[in-house]
């Protein structure tokens, strides 16, 4: 028995076994399964280019790479086994089953295909995120983090597993905060304050010390000037986000002696950064707001854009 027809038998009698309790009468490959087993494998592809009907597309490509690679075409088996590898990117797929000289070419062309299908995916995760999909951008991360998680694959885009593990948790907060929006607040404690030191000409009138925290919405009050505000230096993880546009909100309370009280990324920018932009603002400096003359305290909104050289 030569190589070529050792193979085929090989191939086809782990198949049959594996497949015999599935197949029915009308099965659409029965006919390409009985002449893949015979060793024909150039009548297989044709049966196989005229299968109709319901057909499980893993198995008409399986098919279709073994029966090339039965004809030692190794190029045409590649690109059947690159439309498998698509479908089924995670390390779920079931290769036990398989023959060893599939799984090769499998492991071989995903190894190959890795680093731009999780890109792909990861973009598309992305994309999501930015237009509030949070549902679909957290299906997606997840998917990436299976992905990047294939114990072939430890060492390999391991910025990328960082970066999908941090959107991955962001966008289950949002989906949170949607499925359980807070409770109304309470009437702001700066209104109960504004009616202890309203003044008769209805200004109000802050001592030395007070909780009263006004912003950009009150004019008579000169806001805070910058003396120092560095912000931290933005290193993509990786080339690719250097072309990407990433925006967030960082929120500082500037104190009556211009120093920061407080701060809130409102708007996260990007996961590895903002632990970097949030550290930097409580080094920052400011001259006080003044109100009447008097030292306030005062909230800075500080809108940051990263990327997009």
């Amino acid at each position: 028995m030569d190589g070529r027809h050792f193979l085929a038998v090989s191939i086809g009698c782990l198949l049959m076994v594996t497949g015999a309790t599935a197949r029915v009468p009308d099965d659409p490959l029965a006919d390409v399964e009985r002449l893949y087993a015979s060793a024909a494998f150039e009548d297989a592809l044709d049966a196989l280019g005229r299968v109709s009907g319901q057909v499980d597309a893993d198995q008409v490509d399986e098919y279709r790479a073994l029966c090339f690679l039965g004809l030692n075409r190794t190029r045409d088996a590649e690109e059947a086994v690159e439309r498998l590898v698509m479908r089924h990117r995670a390390p779920t797929y079931d290769l036990d089953s398989r023959p060893p000289k599939f799984v090769t070419l499998y492991r071989a062309v995903k190894k190959r295909t890795l680093p731009a299908a999780a890109m792909a995916l990861y973009a598309s995760a992305t994309a999501s995120f930015e237009r509030g999909q949070f549902l679909s951008a957290s299906g997606q991360f997840k998917e990436l983090l299976d992905l990047l998680s294939d114990p072939e694959e430890i060492g390999r885009l391991g910025d990328m597993r960082v970066l999908a593990a941090g959107f991955s948790k962001l966008s289950e907060q949002r989906i949170a905060e949607v499925s359980h929006p807070p409770a109304p607040p309470p009437p702001p404690e700066r209104n109960a304050l504004q009616a202890l030191y309203l003044a008769p000409n209805s200004s109000r009138v802050t001592p030395q010390g007070s909780r009263v925290v006004y912003d950009a919405e009150d004019p008579d009050v000169i806001p805070p000037m910058i003396i120092d505000q560095q912000m931290p230096v933005w290193i993509p993880p990786n080339p690719v986000f250097a072309y990407r546009r990433f925006h967030g909100t960082l929120e500082v309370v500037v104190g009556e002696d211009g120093a920061v009280e407080s701060r809130t990324l409102s708007e996260p920018v990007f996961p590895s950064y903002d632990r970097e932009l949030v550290n930097a603002s409580q080094r920052w400096k400011y001259t006080p707001a003044l109100k009447d003359g008097r030292p306030v305290k005062y909230k800075k909104v500080i809108t940051v854009t990263l990327g997009g050289s």
